[in-house]
């Protein structure tokens, strides 16, 4: 597998299926990349996002993530990247000011501040949004974290999901991942049709579920891998034994100052 025509990757080169992935994305505006844990999604998404920016005239990258991981997407893009990324975190007031006047590739916000920082976001006019862990965060589609998702989502072109585990818990929570993903396109704009479509209800005990009908199934799957690219750990043999990933967190204050204190007490600090 070679990459496209005209376009070189940061070192380290990128493995045999980062490549797949990369052709597979290239001539789709939305894909899903739901490769299991550990298999470098984080390194195909900028590579995908870096193929728009130098041959689809992509001008800023939007990518949302959980809290926890801002920095280490920071760490990532401008490891395998040539570009900048600006982290929106702090006060509201100071989220509004790097969102309106950093000048970088990257933005890099957590699904929590999505809401609040929904209008400097749509004025920023992102033409590419990468959602990741999006299973977690992106489920149902009444709460204001995915209602948020789909408005930004809709108003970029290309859009990418990660996640390595596409329907975690109940498959009826695909269908919010792929209305951010494509507007639609896949399983209709209507969460409701869509439920009425592939699911039944079912009483278990007090609980009413929806579970999916049987002979939608293969229907429903085909649809999924229509946009969709999946790898298991054994299906990529050039993959080393074992990745470590450092994945670093900033403390405020207070945070930090309970920290010091532990490391104090414990005699590991002066």
């Amino acid at each position: 597998m070679k990459a496209p025509a005209g376009f070189s990757f940061k070192k380290p080169y990128p493995y045999k299926h980062q490549l797949e992935a990369l052709a597979f994305a290239s001539n789709k505006i939305g894909v899903g990349i739901l490769d299991e844990m550990g298999l470098g999604k984080t390194r195909t998404a900028i590579d995908i996002a870096r193929y728009r920016i130098q041959f689809d005239n992509v001008e800023r990258v939007l990518v949302v993530c959980p809290l926890s991981i801002i920095y280490n997407w920071k760490k990532e893009i401008e490891k395998f990247s040539e570009y900048n990324a600006a982290p929106i975190v702090g006060t509201k007031d100071k989220k509004y000011k790097i969102i309106a006047t950093k000048n970088c590739k990257f933005f890099i916000i957590n699904y929590e501040s999505l809401k609040s920082m929904i209008v400097p976001l749509a004025k920023k006019q992102f033409d590419m949004i990468i959602f990741d862990e999006s299973a977690r965060f992106i489920k149902n589609p009444l709460t204001t974290r995915t209602k948020a998702s789909m408005l930004l989502a809709d108003h970029a072109k290309y859009k990418i999901i990660l996640t390595g585990t596409p329907i975690a818990n109940y498959p009826i929570d695909i269908w919010a991942q792929f209305r951010v993903l494509d507007g639609g396109k896949t399983f209709g704009k209507n969460f409701y049709r869509f439920r009425n479509t592939y699911f039944y209800t079912a009483k278990i005990g007090p609980i009413k579920k929806f579970l999916i009908r049987k002979d939608r199934i293969k229907y429903l799957t085909e649809k999924i891998e229509s946009i969709c690219i999946r790898r298991k750990k054994e299906e990529c043999v050039d993959l080393p034994e074992q990745i470590f990933s450092v994945i670093e967190l900033e403390m405020d204050y207070l945070v930090r100052r309970t920290y010091l204190d532990i490391l104090k007490k414990d005699g590991n600090i002066c």
